[in-house]
């Protein structure tokens, strides 16, 4: 998304305040993004979450980021 800020904001010529406003509705719009997830809890034995905590730590993500990675790398597959 930062891309096409940067490059909305090269082609429109944008004053500082309006590009100002734009980084704000930009925020917003990924805020909003984000407020559309939802807390879930799982029960995962100890070894599983151990070994999501090294594999994270290794690609330097949190391990609750990585869950959520992969899980969606999996949902993507079933659905594809």
């Amino acid at each position: 998304m930062k891309e096409i800020k940067i490059t909305a904001i090269k082609e429109s010529n944008l004053t500082p305040k309006e590009e100002a406003e734009f980084d704000k509705i930009i925020e917003e719009a990924e805020k909003e993004l984000e407020a559309k997830s939802k807390p879930v809890t799982l029960r995962l034995s100890v070894s599983e979450i151990e070994r999501c905590k090294k594999i994270a730590a290794k690609k330097g993500l949190p391990y609750q980021t990585y869950i959520k990675s992969i899980l969606k790398q999996a949902l993507d597959k079933e659905v594809a």
